[in-house]
């Protein structure tokens, strides 16, 4: 189902340019577009939880990847 959104004209114009530099229409432009902000707030989220970690939560957090690392070759070291 397709949905009339207004933007402003200044947005409109660099959706064109974005669209143009890539050869696709505004719609897949603009779907890319948001697509890579829903990714960009998701990873702001993920950066802001890893910083509120206390000094014992983020020790405890290293030392849980540091045993996963040790599963990395599990099994292999014959290949």
């Amino acid at each position: 189902m397709a949905e009339t959104v207004r933007i402003a004209p200044e947005a409109r114009e660099i959706l064109s340019e974005i669209a143009e530099n890539l050869n696709v229409t505004l719609t897949e432009a603009l779907s890319r577009a948001l697509r890579e902000y829903r990714k960009e707030l998701f990873l702001r989220g993920l950066a802001a939880d890893f910083a509120a970690l206390t000094p014992e939560e983020r020790a405890e957090e290293q030392a849980e990847l540091k045993l996963w690392d040790t599963t990395l070759m599990d099994g292999l070291e014959d290949e």
